[in-house]
This record gives structure tokens, C-alpha cells and sequence, in this order.
């Protein structure tokens, strides 16, 4: 889906998949790859894989890229 995201990535199923994957380095690429995609609905992505990524490598992946603050509301939200 994210090789040929214009004609086969959907949001829904595309979440819908990717809570099933278990390899954890596809849950990073996702990242950059809404990032790049549909920033908007990062969040969502990240809220669905909360407890399955580890939050710290995720803060750095996003401070890498120099987006870290379009993912506050998610971090706010597992800070709680």
C-alpha cells in the first residue's frame, strides 16, 4: 500500500492492516509515511499503534524529521 499509496492506500484499510503487522520497523516507516502522505491523520495512525510501538523511538523519529509538534495531541494523550 505505501509503495503504490496514489491508486491502493485508503486510511481505513490501510489502518485496519496495520495493527496486524508484526514487524516493528514498518510501524516507523508508516510514520514517515503519513507524514509525507496525509500528515492530518498521523495522530489517528499513532493512537492505533500506542501500544505496540515504543513512544521514545517514535519522539525521535519525529524530532528527526522536524515534525515533533504535529504529534503533541498524541503524545498528550499517552502521557495520561
Amino acid at each position: 500500500m505505501m509503495e503504490h499509496s496514489p491508486t491502493a492506500w485508503k486510511h481505513d484499510l490501510f489502518s485496519q492492516n496495520i495493527v496486524k503487522v508484526s514487524n516493528h520497523d514498518l510501524y516507523y516507516r508508516a510514520m514517515i509515511f503519513y507524514l509525507e502522505e496525509e500528515p492530518m491523520l498521523l495522530n489517528d495512525l499513532l493512537k492505533l499503534l500506542a501500544m505496540k510501538i515504543d513512544l521514545t523511538k517514535c519522539v525521535q523519529v519525529m524530532k528527526r524529521t522536524g515534525y515533533i509538534a504535529l504529534i503533541t495531541p498524541f503524545l498528550k494523550s499517552v502521557q495520561n
